[in-house]
């Protein structure tokens, strides 16, 4: 609900304001349309009457109706009504005798008295209603009568001519004149005659326009240039000509009647003649003067662009977006178009800067110079449409074509042609014989918009015998406001604009091929790799037709060796010659569906590429392992049907404000009760997600369904319509071809709803939270005695593997309130709480331990929940209400609480002097006496805020010993609420409950170097190695460094500095980091953490003070504090972002221990925050050569909390600048859209990563391997198409095309791993390390043109692993997505310091402007995250 206050309108017209109230607006010319929409007949925006007059019959039945259509605008004089006639005809409603009667002459009916018509007498007017008065007269503007240019032909004789053009009609005549470029036709080199039957199909079209060719040519000296189609009728057949002529054969074709060409009149081989001549790149008729405003060195560019829609009823098809430019100045005559499809019904060009790219590209090519400056004319949007055109057409098409050096001056126009605007002269004399606005009227005064550049422009005489005889109408033009783009931040922190990608790039030549054809010639790859055919990059030519997307990338540049649809990395291909040949090959989709949820759709995508070999070989030793992935079967021969379901609250009948949504919570309460009072319904024959989704094992009823819950069904009471809709088939057939190999793309729509069948059973039974269910009772060992307890769990999904269908179930536990009676938990919950005599005296904690706690109360039947506000400020004795009779027969009477329970419920309250709990909400009152109220189960306890000794044993309940986990894995398969119920098996599906056997190959440790000539050996069990006795690779020296102790004031945790600085200090000596004595030694508070601007005037202090005492800049600061304090992230938002100087910061109580292993741990973050290295591998990295330069990247994307709707994502983007260690990385940090997993300036973000390690090794690197973190699989299409590409069009050129491979790593599955003879593990019962897949890491291989088999591939990842920076061991995920990680909640970091540090004082998108998160220059290319 919203209100809307007529005083921001008038704020807007007066110009006070500068944004639009379409809401406002929208309400009022909803107002003013009432009346008629009552009364009259409404079409789409236009209102008919109910009957005609008599000179509007048109005799058969048919009629005209003059009607009107309307609408509200602003204007420089206020606001205004715009009224326009209409015109449409109808039936009339007659008897269907008479209709017949009249409409078909012949018909001799029987006479049948026509029903009197019923005449509408109504005087409401709804408007005035509203306060909104209409001045019923017209308003008066003075229009300016623009003159016509002088324009220039061609003459018989060959000279140019002037010609003036009429004053009153604004045309001119050629029959003196010729062309500018006259037109010399020769006989024709063949004249075929056949019948119209050939329009009947495209392929005998095909087939006769090539043998038409074919001859001609073998005639001609030259390629056909035109063919000329002399037609009986117009047929449809027409469309299947121009598409095969110009996609296929490319010749172009002129169309005409015969009946036409057979008068021979001038006016019609005139207007051939113009037609002929402009498609064979002729000039027909130019401007004398230059256009008004520019010069002739100016070389301007005018762009059209205009978006074709298909009808309402054809759902499926496409819209057809169309950009086209001039290609010549100054005459500005001749166009070359782009044609693209794009989503059903989307006004958004989706590849306006790709395609205008394009454009300006061959203008380059045919005049040897980019135009310097660009007019743009856009068709087809309204005003609310405006800043979409701004804020992403523009923005595209600049990101598309500036560079550093080309940035041409834009101005966009809005041209709009259906508005009701019409012009009527005051004076009729002064009109043509037609009485019409006189050509080249304009108008730019009163009736235009408050403040917003507008204009109408009358260019053309409306003949009384034409179309809008009668009235003038205006084209209405109006530019967008471009100055919004002066404020516009930079597209990346630390980047360069997007658009520089293109700066350095050299001049495209003409005619050259699409981008993935260039990638084609690429140096041959090296030797000893596998043959092509292994390769994991390769995939079989194919040329699939081109598909729809929502999101595409500013031209689509597709990964090497994939053949993909159009266009690439420009939309649409260059015009080839001079022919002005027209390329629309990209409409090539007239059979073809846009993607959609169903499998069908999803075959054009890329698809990632299929595994080279049968899985790795290599091992030092192969263990046998059970996994818990139970075999699922399922009958190829079923279908699921899936149905969308909608829920709303039934309209209320005694006129209360209807709720619009019911809470989730509800919906399968609704559900249940539908399906198990109407019959037609099998409840264990479905499955439902809980919102939207419904998948049958049977066909169901569609339509609407009235829902009556009582106050006991557990949901709240009342009426609901639930509304059921066929959405698919899913032919389980489709998943039996894709599992074994027959089907190349992922039935997605069929996993889902075999997922949700496969979790109806534990959904219904169990505790669900989000993707997990959880048993409704705990096991007395997982009681953790303060009103929690550890509740035991499973989460699963279905995976297809080569073994087939797959059930993949992993145990968990998560912590849940006990569902007690309050009184009980909070005695067991609250320490020293003596029971319920102790509420009042300990309110404040009792309130804290139960706002927003969920109770159900048993005083009465009811299965609904309440939310506890708090407590009641009376006892329960003192609290009285007002008694409403439902009846309304007599007056409220007011009562206490305790005798309403006693003559109501038949309760005696028991405990009378203590609070009462308040169940209200929205300002209305529900008090219950505390003893009647049980708190519901599964209310999730924060394991946060759990002591340390309940932690840790959820800690070990969590990790439970790998047998344990083993065997609750197989007790839950098994379980009765498990996922093998009734549901699953009435849709035929099966599960094998025996874990699946696999082999586990060990991969032998590589060997570390450190420094001297030390090597390390990896201890072959626990794979880790120790650095006493060793240093660093590269320790580099920490000359100038200051301590910063922020420990004074507490006795108990002071640092003892003197010790820490010796004991610090030798042990970087031993390492071999020379650490001399800090510069500064400063003493503080831990209350410093309580502010940003506190702590940048410590560390200022600090960083100034200690340059005076040494000679260069600070290197490192020291912080060492008590405790871990929330102020943390405002230190590193200083330092890194504003001072520029690393920190290391400590614990005081672990400093002052001493411990070896502590000391060293500080060595290994600081050695390489100032860019050394601690280890590397002493061999190559696997697959690579010393001369290869590999640059490894990692990419993830940090999400905000599920409860923040407003703050951004963070993504975050690391790579390696040194190689053959490849161990330094550079990262970079940037914010997008809110919880939107695509990294949107991922190109840029590579690109100057890219450029840096060029910066830093004078090299490019030669290939590259990006490692992707947080993407599910349903995500991987994403990677393909968008990321990848980008990645591909920011840092490829005609010079650099290094291959790339892309990784994906998941450390969100649930796959595990079981030894199967516990004598094949370690200690700890686990597989050894170096099991392929046995940490829980899941990388999948996406995209590979650097060739791995699976050997080199594992090899690469897990001795990569072995690189991690701070600590002597591996870890299970490959360093650059960890180190990504890392960076990414950095960034979040970051977003929180801003956020906490003004206070609510910022505004809301602070957070997404991306200069905020950059670092200082000295640490950008360093590793300060560690």
């Amino acid at each position: 609900m919203n209100e809307l206050k007529l005083s921001k309108l008038e704020e807007y017209l007066s110009g006070k304001v500068p944004y639009m109230p379409c809401d406002i607006l929208q309400g009022m010319d909803l107002v003013m349309k009432d009346n008629p929409s009552k009364y009259w007949v409404s079409i789409d925006r236009n209102f008919y009457p109910t009957s005609f007059k008599v000179e509007d019959d048109f005799r058969n039945g048919i009629a005209a109706y003059r009607g009107f259509q309307s609408s509200l605008r602003p204007t420089s004089q206020g606001l205004a009504l715009c009224l326009d006639s209409s015109v449409l005809a109808f039936r009339k409603p007659l008897a269907v005798i008479e209709y017949l009667k009249e409409n078909i002459p012949e018909f001799d009916g029987v006479y049948l008295d026509l029903n009197s018509r019923r005449k509408v007498t109504n005087t409401l007017d709804v408007a005035q209603n509203f306060g909104l008065h209409i001045d019923k007269n017209m308003t008066f503007v003075e229009g300016r009568v623009i003159g016509p240019p002088d324009l220039k032909l061609g003459s018989p004789d060959g000279t140019v001519d002037i010609v003036r053009v009429e004053n009153e009609k604004r045309q001119w005549n050629l029959a003196e004149n010729s062309v500018v470029v006259g037109i010399c036709m020769e006989e024709p080199l063949i004249c075929r005659f056949a019948g119209m039957r050939e329009f009947s199909s495209i392929n005998r079209l095909e087939e006769l326009l090539k043998s038409v060719v074919q001859d001609a040519n073998r005639k001609g000296w030259n390629e056909l240039q035109i063919i000329i189609c002399v037609m009986a009728e117009k047929h449809h057949g027409y469309k299947y000509l121009k598409w095969v002529s110009e996609t296929r054969i490319g010749v172009v074709t002129q169309c005409c009647l015969s009946i036409h060409a057979n008068r021979g009149d001038d006016k019609f081989f005139g207007n051939l003649c113009l037609k002929i001549n402009a498609k064979l790149g002729g000039s027909n008729v130019e401007l004398i003067q230059k256009l008004p405003h520019f010069e002739d060195e100016d070389h301007v560019m005018f762009i059209g662009a205009d978006v074709n829609h298909p009808v309402s009823k054809k759902s499926t098809t496409p819209s057809i977006a169309a950009v086209v430019s001039n290609i010549n100045w100054p005459a500005v005559n001749r166009y070359a178009a782009r044609v693209y499809p794009q989503d059903h019904r989307t006004e958004r060009i989706l590849e306006f800067g790709p395609m205008c790219r394009d454009l300006i590209k061959t203008y380059f090519q045919l005049n040897k110079v980019k135009p310097k400056k660009i007019v743009i004319f856009r068709d087809g949007v309204s005003k609310g449409q405006f800043d979409m055109v701004l804020n992403e057409e523009l923005s595209d098409l600049k990101n598309a074509v500036y560079d550093d050096n080309y940035k041409p001056a834009i101005t966009l126009v809005v041209a709009q042609k259906r508005h009701q605007t019409r012009f009527f002269l005051e004076n009729f004399g002064e009109g043509g014989p037609t009485g019409n606005v006189p050509p080249g009227t304009v108008v730019d005064t009163n009736i235009v918009h408050p403040y917003m550049s507008l204009i109408y422009i009358s260019a053309v005489t409306m003949g009384a015998s034409g179309r809008g005889g009668g009235r003038g109408r205006g084209a209405h033009h109006q530019p967008p406001a471009q100055q919004a783009w002066g404020n516009r931040p930079p597209v990346q922190a630390n980047q360069p604009p997007a658009q520089q990608a293109w700066g350095n790039r050299p001049p495209v030549q003409a005619n050259q091929p699409p981008a993935q054809q260039a990638w084609g010639n690429r140096p041959p790859v090296q030797a000893n790799q596998p043959p092509a055919q292994q390769a994991w990059g390769y995939r079989p030519p194919q040329t699939p037709p081109p598909q729809v997307q929502q999101q595409r990338p500013q031209g689509r540049v597709l990964p090497q060796g994939q053949s993909a649809p159009p266009p690439s990395p420009s939309p649409v291909q260059p015009l080839p010659s001079a022919a002005d040949e027209l390329d629309i090959q990209k409409l090539k989709i007239s059979d073809q569906e846009l993607p959609s949820s169903s499998s069908e759709s999803k075959g054009n995508q890329i698809q990632p590429i299929k595994r080279p070999d049968h899985g790795g070989t290599v091992a030092i030793k192969t263990v046998k392992l059970h996994v818990n992935h139970f075999p699922v079967k399922f009958d190829p021969k079923r279908t699921i049907i899936h149905y969308d379901v909608d829920v709303k609250p039934a309209p209320s009948t005694d006129r209360r404000p209807m709720k619009r949504t019911v809470r989730k919570s509800d919906l399968r309460v609704i559900r249940d009760k539908l399906f198990s009072d109407d019959p037609r319904f099998d409840i264990l024959q479905t499955a439902y997600d809980g919102e939207k989704n419904i998948f049958s094992a049977v066909k169901l009823p569609t339509g609407e369904f009235q829902v009556n819950l009582a106050d006991d069904e557990g949901a709240k009471s009342g009426s609901y319509i639930f509304t059921i809709k066929f959405v698919n088939e899913l032919k389980l057939s489709k998943l039996k071809d894709y599992l074994r190999g027959s089907l190349s793309y992922s039935p997605r729509d069929i996993l889902q709803g075999m997922d949700l069948v496969m979790k109806e059973n534990p959904s219904g039974r169990r505790i669900c939270v989000g993707r997990s269910f959880y048993s409704p009772e705990y096991m007395t060992d997982f009681d953790l005695n303060n009103g929690v307890a550890a509740y035991q769990g499973f989460q699963q999904s279905l995976k297809p593997t080569s073994q087939g269908l797959a059930l993949c179930l992993d145990y968990s536990v998560l912590t849940f309130r006990k569902p007690w009676p309050v009184i009980e938990f909070l005695t067991e919950h609250l320490e020293r709480f003596g029971g319920v005599n102790d509420v009042k005296s300990r309110r404040r904690d009792v309130n804290n331990a139960l706002k927003g706690l969920k109770v159900r109360v048993i005083h009465r039947r009811t299965k609904q929940k309440y939310t506890i506000a708090g407590l009641t400020e009376e006892d329960a004795r003192d609290c009285y209400f007002d008694l409403v009779d439902p009846e309304g027969n007599n007056p409220p009477q007011r009562i206490s609480l305790v005798k309403y329970f006693q003559d109501k419920w038949n309760k005696d309250i028991r405990h009378q002097n203590v609070p009462c709990l308040e169940l209200g909400k929205n300002n209305r009152s529900n008090k219950v006496p505390i003893e009647f109220c049980v708190l519901v189960e599964g209310q999730r306890y924060p394991k946060e805020n759990l002591d340390k000794g309940r932690a840790l044993f959820l800690k070990d309940l969590t990790l439970a010993k790998p047998w344990v986990r083993k065997s609750t894995i197989n007790e839950m398969v098994q379980a009765e609420d498990g996922p093998c119920g009734a549901v699953s098996r009435n849709f035929g599906i099966g599960v094998d409950v025996n874990m699946t056997n696999v082999a586990g190959r060990v991969i032998g440790p590589p060997e570390l170097k450190l420094g001297g000539r030390n090597s390390v050996r990896v201890d072959a069990e626990k794979r880790q190695w120790n650095l006493l006795g060793k240093s660093f690779v590269d320790a580099k020296s920490v000359d100038r460094w200051a301590l910063l102790d922020f420990t004074d004031g507490d006795r108990y945790n002071k640092l003892q500095a003197n010790a820490f600085l010796n004991n610090l200090r030798g042990r970087c000596r031993n390492l071999g980091i020379r650490m001399e004595a800090p510069l500064l030694h400063r003493v503080t508070r831990m209350y410093e953490f309580s502010s940003v601007d506190r702590l940048e005037n410590l560390l200022q202090n600090v960083v100034e003070e200690a340059t005076r005492l040494a000679k260069g800049k600070l290197q490192l600061i020291v912080c060492v504090m008590t405790k871990k304090d929330p102020g943390y992230k405002f230190l590193k938002l200083v330092s890194e972002t504003r001072i520029g100087v690393v920190t290391q910061c400590c614990l005081s109580p672990l400093a002052n221990k001493g411990q070896d292993q502590y000391l060293a741990n500080l060595c290994l973050k600081i050695n390489v925050k100032l860019g050394g290295s601690n280890f590397e591998l002493n061999g190559k990295l696997p697959h690579f050569d010393i001369g290869d330069h590999v640059m490894f990247i990692g990419a993830d994307v940090n999400h905000p909390g599920p409860m923040n709707a407003l703050c951004p994502s963070i993504a975050a983007v690391v790579g390696t600048v040194n190689w053959p260690a490849a161990n330094r990385y550079a990262a970079r940090v940037a914010p997008q859209a809110h919880r939107s997993e695509k990294i949107i300036n991922f190109g840029t973000m590579c690109l100057d990563l890219v450029n840096t390690y060029a910066r830093l090794n004078r090299v490019k690197p030669k290939k590259i391997v990006v490692f992707r973190d947080g993407v599910s699989d349903g995500q991987f299409g994403m990677l393909l198409e968008e990321e990848l590409c980008d990645l591909k069009k920011a840092i490829y050129d005609d010079h650099y095309q290094p291959p790339i491979t892309l990784i994906v790593a998941q450390k969100r599955h649930q796959t595990r791993l079981f030894i199967e003879n516990r004598n094949d593990g370690g200690a700890s019962g686990n597989p050894l390390w170096g099991h392929w897949d046995e940490q829980p890491t899941h990388y999948y291989v996406l995209w590979d043109e650097n060739r791995f088999n699976s050997d080199l591939l594992q090899k690469l990842i897990y001795d990569m692993c072995f690189t991690f920076a701070r600590c002597t061991k591996p870890v299970s995920l490959v360093p650059p997505v960890y180190y990504a990680d890392l960076v990414a909640y950095r960034g979040r970091m970051f977003q929180e310091a801003l956020m906490e540090s003004t206070m609510g004082a910022a505004p809301p998108n602070l957070s997404f402007d991306p200069s905020l998160y950059s670092m200082h220059s000295d640490l950008e290319n360093i590793m300060f995250f560690v």
